[in-house]
């Protein structure tokens, strides 16, 4: 007898032998000890996870001389058809090559024949969503309304290219990927029944290859025996090296060295593991691939034994990974993770691969790890002890024993934060102010100065009338009067009432906070109100416009009123409304169109 490959001699032969399946089985059990089959199945699921297998299986359980039955017997004569491919009664139809609408018409044909010896005809297609749609539309009637002999078994690895009323015509069942514990298991069976002796990491190694498929495994385990020239009655024993040496994957050390060299900071031996994985022909894109898992299979270790569970490794490298997990804060994984995916899309993209992957673990050796929240306490005390400091000795900032604190005349201004202020002049000295109540003992003002508002307040009005100059125009004749917690009052002359209504409304308020908040250094809002106190800038230049005027007063407006022509914004104004400038004045601009 020719040799016979395992994945076709552990194929399953009744619904217990199927791993990885539950749901599907007890389904299809249930079904048939209710009498409760349907006329058309549809399979779907990735390669390899038992779909044709459950078809067959489903075949001879309902053509079995003892059936229709949840338990096949194996042993009478359509079992043993069924199970050889050879069955008069069970077609096994490739979609692929009978994808056409004439297939169809022949297969619509032969359907309403009897089965020769079965109970049932039993119709298995698969990749079934290769047939053409007019060979769906030719087989949507047959399907709804088959003969009772008749049963449909549908198998694909892409449902969604089903045409949805054939879809609707069956009953679906999703197979699912089997976990590489499982495949293990099966492997560690057959190796049994073969008289083979292999390695534990070398079954997990097959399982992790396989991806999910245990028709991929078997036939790996089928090649490495080839590969590493064990027969039955050797005594030589397959290991994880063997696996990795045939499938050119990487070893779970090269990892574990990995992490041990980033943890060692040691960006020169990552170079050199790079340039010797290199040299032995190993693909730069699976190690990064594989890198990752790892990483967040250390992720995973240090999250408790509940997760531990999740890591589909032997218990053995599970442990190391428990152990190596300990080096490394969550933090630091999750940042290895992502720059260790940035680097491997990189790779993929890049004619030199090499290049990203190096960068990418010199990366990580140069990471200097997230800052301890002592770390970060003790540089806050410390910076607040030298702000400390500074509000006491102001002297040692300005270099004069006599002045005992910056004034409004001085060319610079320190805010809180350490930040040069800007430069505010006033023809009227600043009173000394008493601490607010908002102010702790250690000198930190912990609700607005208004003093600083005032300082702040000229700096604030160009900004915003480089942002919105109708706001800033009217915020010219408004002063900060007092301050509230985090609230600054905005007064306007008691006649100015448009003036406050304006500012008043959402936008416009929004913008002054804005404004404020980015230049006092925390959030900051504002009201407004009407004074008695203030005067209107333009009255105010109205009744000295009355008074008699000298030369010298004269020379003073002419050049006022030649700057006033020069203003950007006047004549921004001017190229807005296409006009030129020909007087301006304090709050009006006359133009000529």
């Amino acid at each position: 007898m020719s040799y016979i490959v395992f994945a076709r001699k552990w194929r399953p032969r009744d619904f217990k032998e199927l791993i990885g399946q539950e749901h599907i089985v007890a389904t299809l059990t249930n079904a048939i000890k209710l009498n409760r089959v349907a006329h058309a199945y549809l399979f779907a699921g990735p390669r390899g996870v038992g779909k044709t297998s459950t078809a067959r299986i489903l075949a001879k359980a309902l053509n079995c001389q003892e059936g229709p039955t949840a338990t096949p017997c194996n042993k009478c004569v359509s079992c043993n058809e069924i199970s050889s491919g050879i069955s008069m009664d069970v077609m096994e139809i490739d979609g692929a090559t009978n994808r056409g609408i004439e297939e169809i018409r022949t297969l619509r044909e032969n359907i309403k024949f009897m089965p020769t010896a079965g109970k049932f005809k039993v119709y298995i297609i698969d990749e079934v969503h290769q047939i053409t749609p007019e060979g769906f539309n030719a087989l949507l009637k047959t399907l709804e309304e088959p003969p009772e002999h008749a049963k449909f078994i549908f198998a694909t690895t892409q449902p969604h290219k089903v045409l949805s009323t054939i879809v609707s015509r069956c009953q679906r069942f999703d197979f699912r990927r089997i976990s590489i514990k499982e495949i293990a298991s099966k492997l560690s069976l057959i190796a049994v029944q073969e008289g083979l002796t292999i390695e534990n990491e070398a079954l997990y190694n097959i399982a992790h290859a396989a991806d999910g498929s245990i028709r991929d495994a078997e036939s790996i385990m089928d090649q490495l025996v080839s590969f590493a020239d064990v027969g039955k009655d050797s005594k030589k024993i397959i290991t994880g090296a063997d696996v990795t040496a045939m499938l050119g994957v990487i070893e779970s050390d090269i990892l574990f060295n990995t992490m041990e060299l980033v943890a060692k900071k040691d960006a020169p031996a990552l170079v050199r593991l790079i340039d010797d994985l290199v040299n032995r022909g190993k693909d730069l894109v699976l190690y990064l691939a594989s890198l990752s898992e790892h990483i967040r299979d250390l992720m995973l270790a240090k999250l408790g034994k509940d997760c531990e569970q999740i890591i589909d490794v032997p218990k053995d490298i599970a442990q190391r990974m428990v152990r190596q997990g300990q080096d490394f804060l969550s933090e630091e994984l999750l940042y290895m993770f992502y720059v260790i995916s940035a680097a491997h899309e990189a790779m993929k993209r890049s004619d030199m691969p090499r290049i990203p992957c190096e960068m990418a673990l010199i990366k990580l050796a140069s990471f200097k790890g997230p800052a301890q929240l002592p770390e970060i306490l003790a540089k806050l005390k410390e910076l607040e002890e030298s702000l400390r400091k500074d509000a006491e000795s102001p002297s040692k900032e300005y270099g004069d024993s006599n002045i005992n604190k910056p004034d409004l005349e001085s060319p610079r201004q320190l805010d809180l934060t350490g930040r040069a202020g800007p430069q505010a002049r006033t023809d009227e000295p600043r009173a000394e102010k008493a601490p607010d109540a908002g102010t702790g003992g250690n000198g930190l003002n912990y609700g607005l100065d208004i003093a600083r508002v005032c300082d702040i307040w000229p700096q604030a009005i160009r900004e915003i009338k480089e942002k919105k100059i109708s706001v800033g125009s009217f915020l010219s004749e408004a002063k900060a009067v007092s301050c509230s917690g985090s609230t600054v009052v905005i007064g306007f002359p008691k006649q100015l009432v448009f003036h406050k209504e304006a500012v008043e409304k959402d936008s416009n308020k929004k913008l002054i906070e804005k404004v404020l908040s980015d230049m006092l250094k925390r959030d900051t809002q504002v009201s407004f109100t009407l004074s008695d106190e203030l005067q209107a800038q333009g009255a105010s230049k109205a009744r000295i416009s009355s008074e008699p005027e000298d030369s010298s007063d004269r020379q003073d407006k002419d050049r006022a009123q030649a700057g006033s022509i020069d203003d950007p914004i006047v004549k921004s104004a001017a190229n807005i409304f296409g006009g030129r400038v020909v007087k301006t004045s304090n709050n009006n601009i006359g133009r000529q169109t």
